[in-house]
């Protein structure tokens, strides 16, 4: 199953099926937007559906791992164009929150930066992360005005690694568990998972719910 082709995610398979998937709008800060959320969702989904991919690593390309949603509208979005574009986001959302949730393989995190926001609150769906001694992990959603999202309403770094070999570190810890029996993986996440699924499921929509009121 190929690659997908993807703007702001840089996507490379070690050749011992380790996935890494990297937020890659530097400039930008990692900052996420509804193509973003798009492209993010596709990749896992690639990553839980190919046979080459046994465990999946999520990262940032330069000094963020995501600077969070990002608020500035374009200049020339009008009210109706704009609560269309929250309400097309919302459900880019949901699915990636849907996708995060039934992910059938290991999902590690790799946390090079600052997590921010729904960056940040994702996390907790990840069965396992690492964070260098600097990043920052924040969530602004009450001086911003909006609801707990990304599922934070329910459900926080496992270990610190120094910076210097940060990502292949991470790599070399995740191709450590490509050595596992595959199914033995599969049916201890889903053991894990399969008691918060539905609850997870409801929160991530009445999240979006409100969300899309605001």
């Amino acid at each position: 199953m190929a690659i997908p082709k993807v703007k702001h995610f840089e996507i490379t398979l070690t050749d011992k099926g380790v996935a890494i998937i990297a937020f890659n709008r530097p400039a930008r800060k990692n900052a996420l937007n509804g193509e973003v959320y798009k492209e993010w969702d596709r990749s896992l989904i690639w990553a839980a559906q190919s046979s080459e991919v046994k465990v999946a690593i999520m990262t940032g390309k330069g000094k963020f791992y995501t600077s969070g949603h990002e608020l500035a509208p374009t200049p020339d979005a009008d009210e109706s164009k704009l609560e269309k574009t929250v309400k097309e986001s919302i459900v880019c959302v949901q699915s990636l929150l849907n996708t995060l949730i039934n992910f059938p393989k290991l999902l590690i995190a790799a946390v090079n930066g600052p997590a921010i926001g729904f960056g940040m609150t994702t996390l907790a769906l990840c069965d396992v992360v690492y964070a260098v001694p600097d990043a920052i992990f924040f969530t602004p959603f009450m001086q911003f005005g909006f609801c707990a999202e990304g599922c934070s309403s329910y459900l926080f770094p496992n270990r610190i690694i120094q910076p210097d070999n940060f990502i292949d570190d991470v790599v070399a810890i995740a191709t450590k568990t490509t050595n596992f029996p595959p199914t033995a993986i599969f049916q201890t996440k889903d053991l894990i998972r399969a008691r918060e699924r539905e609850t997870l499921m409801a929160v991530s929509r009445s999240e979006c719910e409100l969300l899309q009121e605001r």
